[in-house]
């Protein structure tokens, strides 16, 4: 997503930035100054889950955006009793596997 523009940055401190970053965009949106804006996390998790569902059509997993008050992330589960659970945080620019 960073080599696409849709985001800046790497780890937390990135995403923070990247957020500040698209909010500004976001107001040059509405005054018709810029047209285009870095992805929140809401919408990098929603283009991470979309793209994985469809990428790994066939397989086991799959993958659902979570959200909190304040982050969203995307969860990867199988169907495979046993098979590990896959955390990935585009925001954050994590991916985590996890024990069932």
């Amino acid at each position: 997503m960073t080599a696409n523009g849709q985001r800046i940055g790497y780890g937390t401190a990135g995403g923070a930035i990247n957020n500040i970053v698209s909010s500004i965009q976001r107001i040059g949106e509405v005054l018709h100054l810029t047209k285009h804006h870095l992805c929140s996390c809401n919408e990098q998790a929603l283009i991470i889950s979309t793209s994985l569902n469809s990428s790994m059509r066939g397989t086991s997993y799959m993958f659902s955006m979570k959200q909190s008050l304040t982050h969203s992330w995307v969860v990867g589960t199988s169907s495979v009793r046993g098979a590990p659970v896959l955390v990935l945080d585009p925001w954050k620019n994590k991916f985590e596997v996890q024990p069932q």
